[in-house]
């Protein structure tokens, strides 16, 4: 199995424990319920899963990466901003290469 195969299926088995569904290390990560179930995993006391759904996936991003890097320590490589950013472009380039065809 190569590493992002058993990556992948750490972050599925961590995430489902939380019922967060996670397929791939794209578009199911977009709405940030992949980063905080994984984090709930790890600290439960953290995370309030439940108020997930009432935020926007700018602010569920925001909040996994602001608690990864208080909390537990985890530097914060990545801005919410920038990962919806890519979500969206590839998304257009995609788009972009079926009309291509």
């Amino acid at each position: 199995m190569s590493a992002k195969k058993a990556l992948l299926h750490w972050a599925k088995e961590q995430c489902a424990r939380s019922d967060v569904t996670v397929t791939d290390f794209k578009a199911s990560w977009r709405s940030g319920h992949a980063f905080l179930a994984i984090l709930h995993s790890l600290r439960p006391d953290l995370i309030d899963l439940q108020k997930m759904s009432s935020r926007t996936n700018q602010e569920n991003l925001e909040e996994a990466f602001r608690i990864a890097d208080n909390e537990l320590r985890i530097p914060r490589l990545l801005e919410p901003e920038g990962i919806l950013l890519m979500l969206r472009l590839l998304h257009l380039l995609l788009c972009q290469l079926l009309l291509a065809l």
